[in-house]
């Protein structure tokens, strides 16, 4: 089975937003070339998770993505990032072998270090018109990027 599918297949039950709303949040995709990228993001547009999936990953380019993906802003360590492997039995699938599936590495606005509930303080969202990923203030009811939010 193809990856991308697979983790639609096996990733996409809602998860409560954490760190923003009570609302649920949904699996999607970001539209990546090089990596399947997913995040959960609640109605409101904020980012609970990033999750990066691959046959295996590698801490120091998943490192270096989400640092991109995310911006300075939200400054990214390595102990930000947790890495997962997954197997058959883990994922309740039948591949005729124990050997690792896929590989996955988690980054979330809530391993913040400083704590701060200050409701302006920026914080990444997922755009509802083109995915793209933005930072607003925590407290913004936004949920286009700046592009789309000009053209809409």
């Amino acid at each position: 089975m193809e990856l991308r599918a697979l983790v639609q297949e096996k990733f996409s039950e809602p998860q409560k937003c954490y760190g923003h709303c009570d609302q649920q949040s949904t699996l999607k995709f970001l539209d990546e070339k090089v990596t399947t990228t997913a995040v959960y993001s609640c109605p409101g547009a904020y980012i609970s998770k990033v999750i990066v999936y691959g046959a295996s990953v590698d801490l120091d380019q998943v490192l270096g993505y989400v640092q991109s993906l995310v911006g300075k802003e939200q400054d990214v360590r390595e102990e930000d990032i947790r890495v997962a492997s997954r197997y058959p039995w883990d994922l309740g699938i039948d591949t005729g072998n124990q050997e690792k599936v896929m590989g996955a590495a988690y980054w979330t606005q809530n391993y913040r270090r400083t704590k701060s509930d200050d409701p302006n303080r920026v914080a990444v969202f997922l755009c509802g018109d083109c995915r793209s990923v933005f930072s607003q203030p925590m407290s913004s009811k936004q949920t286009l990027c700046g592009d789309c939010s000009r053209t809409g």
